[in-house]
């Protein structure tokens, strides 16, 4: 891919190595690093809390928070969809998912879709925003699942430590204006600086 059309490379990101490019991006002094950990944190407490108050034994707490375990891998083909789904709502051409099972790293991409931070923010954290809110409902409406609930939301949370880490990656280069685009057939994830004499020519229809 002649990423040299669309502007200067900051970062490429590996898709079959994807953990030594995003672990850096989640430290707490990042904005969106500290978002992360916050919201981890919230669960977690919001476990203990419901625990505590309702008496709830170690078996049966344990039972609970497995199968919620079982949930989240449930949950994993509709995370992936939301984001293919986002992606064609932002304009994506084509979407395909990939994934590294070594390390249980699951993945959409928008081949040769350049997209800028706004957009890229809405395609990303869809998934935690729209399944954490079915979650938090259902532990409210079905509480004698709550457990169950919790346990799922605990582990998709933490899951989601891509998807936080890439946007924090992006916010990080905000001033320049940055783009990424996926190239599926090199396995490769590039970040850009737009060129601001092309950027309008090139790829007038696919950016935001």
């Amino acid at each position: 891919m002649d990423t040299g059309r669309i502007g200067k490379l900051i970062a490429e990101m590996d898709h079959h190595d994807m953990v030594p490019f995003l672990k850096p991006h989640l430290k707490l002094n990042r904005v969106w690093g500290f978002a992360y950990w916050l919201v981890n944190i919230l669960i977690l407490s919001l476990t203990v809390w419901y625990a505590v108050l309702n008496w709830v034994s170690f078996d049966h707490f344990q039972q609970g928070i497995s199968l919620g375990f079982f949930v989240f891998f449930c949950l994993l083909p509709i995370h992936e969809a939301i984001h293919g789904v986002a992606y064609k709502l932002a304009g994506a051409p084509h979407v395909s998912f990939g994934a590294s099972w070594k390390k249980l790293i699951f993945y959409a991409l928008a081949d040769q879709y350049v997209i800028g931070l706004k957009k890229f923010l809405a395609v990303a954290l869809a998934p935690f925003l729209l399944i954490s809110i079915l979650l938090i409902c259902l532990f409210f409406f079905l509480p004698s699942y709550a457990l169950l609930f919790l346990g799922a939301l605990i582990l998709h949370t933490a899951g989601c430590f891509g998807d936080f880490a890439l946007v924090s990656f992006m916010y990080q280069h905000r001033a320049l204006n940055i783009v990424t685009v996926d190239d599926v057939k090199a396995n490769k994830t590039y970040f850009l600086e737009p060129n601001p004499i092309l950027d309008h020519q090139v790829w007038p229809r696919n950016s935001g």
